[in-house]
């Protein structure tokens, strides 16, 4: 019998804004996402701009005050049904001036559902 695969969040990650630095990039988790995703949402609930890096050395994006930015990693797949992924413990770099309040990222993975 054939079967389809489930839609299972990442464990929510969170990072204290006020442990930013605006010359060194922090990591949301050292060891990295616990899954290859096809999504992943970063949001700035802090009072400050930062900064995303997915190699911990080049700026990829900037995220302003209060606001959220989703990669859907799997609009790249159409039309020829291609997975299209952020690799399993891919880290994530943030980087800015301290402030207050909390970054957050936020993930969602495929696994066999039985």
């Amino acid at each position: 019998m054939p079967y389809k695969d489930c839609v299972k969040p990442l464990i929510l990650k969170d990072l204290d804004s006020s442990t930013l630095r605006s010359d060194v990039w922090s990591v949301f988790d050292l060891s990295g996402t616990e899954e290859a995703c096809f999504m992943i949402r970063l949001t700035n609930a802090s009072d400050k701009t930062i900064f995303i890096s997915f190699n911990g050395t080049d700026v990829a994006e900037i995220l302003q005050v209060s606001k959220d930015i989703t990669f859907n990693f799997q609009k790249n797949a159409c039309p020829n049904n291609y997975r299209s992924q952020f690799k399993k413990y891919s880290k994530v770099y943030i980087r800015g001036d301290f402030g207050t309040g909390e970054l957050y990222l936020s993930g969602y993975y495929n696994e066999p559902c039985l």
